[in-house]
């Protein structure tokens, strides 16, 4: 069962409580849940989660700052990453910033998203739910978006302590300040040691906190591309 309560159910429900539930809090959730706190987690903060987490610092993670991220991150600088190669990727995961129903759109991270479901993510908005919401797809040439999907992974955002990421070609420079634009994102870059600026036209990837919902993102990593 997808939400079940079953024989079963605590090891195979999606939502349960045991070793394989997707977001579990079983003997080994931590291990095994998608978002848990075990070494298996995808978001996780586990003993081994800084190198087997997707959002860490070790040498595997996806978005990483270990000794090989530059190689073996997605979001990275080295052979292996594939920011701005059209390949599929991580466009942003975040909160709602806002859910348009007569459009079926919505809002994260300044980037809009078609939906079939907004009526649902419109109630859980009002009903003041801090989603976790992660889009994939693909980025254009001009920065947009192409095959993207969201998805839902975690219901326990807190501004300015969980962890935003957002990938997209930069809009606007600011050196004097220490901000980006990409698309409609402000970003404030003046806590992360860059080796050169970001260009207009760069592709970068940031990894960082937003303090409040459509506000500016402070960065703690940027890949350019």
């Amino acid at each position: 069962a997808i939400i079940g309560t079953g024989k079963n159910a605590k090891s195979d429900a999606i939502i349960g409580t045991g070793v394989d539930a997707i977001i579990g809090t079983g003997k080994n959730a931590k291990s095994d849940a998608i978002i848990g706190t075990g070494v298996d987690a995808i978001i996780g903060t586990g003993k081994t989660a800084k190198s087997d987490a997707i959002i860490g610092t070790g040498v595997d993670a996806i978005i990483g700052t270990g000794k090989n991220a530059k190689t073996d991150a997605i979001i990275g600088t080295g052979v292996d990453a594939i920011i701005g190669t059209g390949k599929q990727q991580l466009l942003a995961l975040g909160t709602l910033d806002s859910v348009d129903t007569a459009t079926g759109t919505m809002r994260i991270l300044g980037k809009k998203v078609s939906t079939t479901s907004a009526e649902r993510f419109a109630s859980e908005l009002a009903a003041g739910n801090q989603l976790v919401v992660a889009i994939t797809g693909t980025l254009g040439a001009d920065g947009g978006m192409h095959g993207a999907s969201l998805r839902v992974v975690g219901r326990d955002y807190v501004p300015g302590t969980s962890r935003v990421v957002t990938t997209g070609r930069v809009t606007k420079v600011d050196a004097s300040t220490g901000r980006i634009t990409v698309g409609d994102l402000e970003i404030d870059y003046t806590d992360v040691a860059l080796s050169a600026t970001p260009n207009v036209g760069d592709v970068v990837a940031v990894l960082g906190t937003q303090p409040s919902n459509e506000g500016i993102v402070l960065a703690e990593s940027i890949g350019i591309r």
